[in-house]
C-alpha cells in the first residue's frame, strides 16, 4: 500500500539535503487526538470559545 507519511518524508530529505540542513528529529506529540486523547492545553481553549459562542448566540461562525 503507497503510504504518503513514506512519500512527504523522501520529498522531504532531498530537499533538506539539497539545502544543507539536517532534517528534523519527528518527535511524536503528547495524546493521540484521534483516540479521544488531548493535551491539557485543549479544556481552556474550547471554555473560552464556548464563552465566546454563548455571548453572540446569533453571530454566524
Amino acid at each position: 500500500m503507497y503510504d504518503v507519511r513514506d512519500a512527504v518524508g523522501a520529498v522531504l530529505k532531498q530537499v533538506m539535503e539539497a539545502a544543507r540542513l539536517p532534517l528534523p528529529v519527528y518527535r511524536p506529540l503528547p495524546g493521540v487526538a484521534r483516540d479521544g486523547e488531548h493535551t491539557e492545553h485543549l479544556a481552556p481553549l474550547l471554555t473560552e470559545l464556548q464563552s465566546v459562542a454563548r455571548a453572540h448566540p446569533e453571530a454566524a461562525w
